[in-house]
């Protein structure tokens, strides 16, 4: 219906880019989609639906609630994430971008998420980091803290990751806001970090502001060429 306002579609396996890209030009009144766990879709549904929705900024929602928000990392940097998948970091180099694939992955009864990246500056997708928030599937997490905890590995092939209850000792001794780098060096080692997530800014909850979703789409455009066309028209 062109009155659609809100479609809840998270884990559907049939939804693609291209219908995606129907639905946002024949529904245009929509506020809320949410595509989380929906693998026949990209990023470039987030621009069609922003390109067409008559009420804007529509709030796309590609990854779980948790995810939200301003991560503390240990090193120093923040790292802040949209519900679309898009982020920035507060560094130099490698620091704008989207989430461009998110998935429950083998390990832990499928409580954790891989992920891989796009970075504006950096051709290709990148590899990511697992990642875990606060609810069943962490039974030791504070109610009262916004949580989440990062895996990250390094020197080693995905099918040799090591086994998510053998490290549950190291996580019960990592105070939050800290990490802890376990393995041999110049090995296979595996950084676990505990990071406290703040809200996202109050003048930016959907997506993020103006100057920087500019800067996505033109990376988008560079691998995308029916959005590299929509924005040569909307010029």
């Amino acid at each position: 219906t062109p009155q659609l306002r809100r479609l809840h579609a998270a884990g559907s396996l049939g939804i693609t880019d291209e219908g995606v890209r129907r639905l946002a030009d024949g529904c245009k009144e929509l506020e809320e989609v949410d595509l989380c766990f929906c693998h026949g879709t990209t990023y470039g549904s987030v621009f069609w639906l922003r390109q067409h929705a008559r009420r804007r900024p529509v709030l796309v929602r590609r990854q779980p609630v948790w995810l939200d928000g301003t991560f503390e990392c240990p090193w120093g940097e923040r790292h802040t994430y949209w519900p679309d998948g898009s982020f920035s970091f507060s560094r130099g180099t490698e620091c704008e971008g989207w989430v461009s694939r998110l998935w429950r992955c083998g390990c832990a009864n499928h409580s954790w998420l891989e992920d891989r990246m796009v970075y504006v500056d950096v051709g290709g997708e990148q590899r990511g980091v697992q990642l875990k928030g606060p609810g069943p599937g962490n039974p030791d997490a504070d109610p009262e803290v916004h949580e989440v905890r990062v895996a990250q590995w390094f020197g080693m092939d995905n099918d040799l990751w090591p086994s998510f209850p053998a490290l549950r000792p190291l996580w019960e001794g990592i105070p939050l806001g800290h990490m802890a780098l376990t393995g041999n060096p110049g090995q296979a080692q595996v950084l676990l970090s505990r990071m406290r997530v703040q809200p996202l800014p109050e003048q930016d909850p959907v997506c993020p502001p103006a100057d920087l979703r500019k800067r996505l789409w033109r990376r988008l455009a560079a691998n995308d060429g029916a959005v590299a066309q929509e924005m040569e028209l909307s010029r």
